[in-house]
């Protein structure tokens, strides 16, 4: 039986591009430690030791395309790259600006001085941000001076990176993006609806002529935007036989950890506190686990908790559409919540663990002195399977 292995993978993710949305989908394929947490600036990644780099295969962030000399063909890792339409870029990052509560100090003049878009589009103080950002990206090097202006000489070395990529997407079809790098990585499943990442947009009216004057201000941003269109357009994905990393073995054993990569829809990012757990953010999330047993099984689901008890009153399971009988199972050293449950006689092949919680809730719900309004259900840790009798 062919194990999963985890693709080695480099992101030089565009700010406002969506690029977010997509790393967040990639990471469940991923152990935690293959994925490079601790660093997504240049300054960050000058503090990572050298022996934790060696364990990386997924690497993303707003590194622009140099990070591609650290990280690249050259050591096994495929790149990927991701653009979007100038003029919805540019005012997104004003949105980011003004809202973000993580900008950077130097950044905070946007805010602090209340520019309207149209001020934003036509402040010179702003050109980093509004005149051929994606350009810059990929293709200008790090001595590149922030208020320098790109030229046709740093677009076609942009083009030169998109050439370099495996897999090219734009955010406004950034479905088509995930399913062509399901295919191309051979990874397991790709979800219906893609979860977007949080987005400070506020209403922007834009006149014709404001929109023209992005447009002018990001003319090699539009020409590289159109060359990305083409690539995608022409680009061939050999799709790649899909393992699944939640497999059962032949002799009925698995034991899968948060941690380690999966294949589901409708939970969190990893949460990396003492107790590494995902929350469930939908009212039915699932685990597609591959099963190469046909025998009975015992099966074990580790809970770190839910955020309301009555939460856990209600929780339903089902097994391939079929609810199954949760037995808790009480210990004494342990902390957090695990349940038992038979799994039947079946031939081998997929199958999906669904949980069903009635009722999303949020901390501030229930704790008054908490602002955190995220809606949760259940907060997983883990699943394990056993033959049985």
């Amino acid at each position: 039986m062919e194990s999963f292995t985890p693709p080695k993978i480099v992101f030089p993710h565009i700010m406002k591009t969506g690029g977010t949305t997509v790393a967040n989908y990639l990471h469940d394929f991923f152990h935690e430690e293959q994925v490079l947490y601790e660093a997504s600036t240049w300054a960050e990644l000058n503090d990572v030791t050298f022996d934790r780099l060696q364990m990386v295969r997924f690497v993303r962030g707003h590194f622009f395309h140099a990070i591609t000399d650290v990280f690249g063909p050259q050591n096994g890792y495929e790149i990927i790259g991701l653009l979007r339409h100038p003029v919805a870029r540019v005012r997104s990052h004003y949105w980011h600006l003004m809202r973000a509560p993580e900008i950077a100090p130097a950044h905070k003049f946007v805010r602090n001085e209340e520019l309207t878009f149209e001020q934003f589009v036509h402040s010179p103080k702003c050109r980093f941000f509004t005149a051929n950002y994606q350009t810059r990206n990929y293709g200008c090097g790090l001595d590149f001076k922030v208020d320098a202006t790109p030229d046709k000489q740093h677009l076609q070395l942009a083009k030169q990176f998109l050439d370099r990529c495996s897999v090219i997407g734009v955010t406004e079809d950034l479905d088509t993006f995930v399913e062509s790098l399901a295919a191309h990585f051979g990874l397991p499943s790709t979800p219906t609806v893609l979860g977007k990442n949080r987005s400070y947009a506020g209403e922007t009216e834009m006149s014709d002529e404001l929109i023209d004057t992005i447009k002018n201000l990001n003319s090699l941003d539009m020409e590289l935007y159109a060359y990305a269109q083409e690539r995608i357009a022409s680009q061939t994905i050999k799709a790649k036989p899909k393992l699944n990393p939640l497999a059962i073995n032949q002799s009925g054993f698995m034991r899968w950890n948060v941690d380690e990569p999966f294949s589901g829809h409708g939970w969190s990012d990893l949460q990396r506190t003492k107790v590494r757990h995902r929350w469930s953010i939908a009212n039915t999330s699932s685990l597609t686990i591959e099963r190469n047993y046909s025998g009975r099984m015992a099966g074990f689901i580790s809970l770190h908790r839910f955020v309301h008890d009555q939460q856990q009153s209600v929780l339903k399971v089902f097994l391939d559409d079929k609810q199954v009988d949760l037995k808790p199972v009480q210990f004494k050293y342990r902390e957090g919540i695990l349940y038992t449950f038979e799994v039947p006689k079946s031939s081998a092949g997929e199958m999906e663990l669904r949980f069903e919680v009635e009722t999303l809730m949020s901390f501030a719900e229930v704790n008054k002195n908490s602002n955190d309004k995220t809606e949760r259900g259940l907060a997983i840790t883990g699943v394990s399977f056993v033959p049985f009798g």
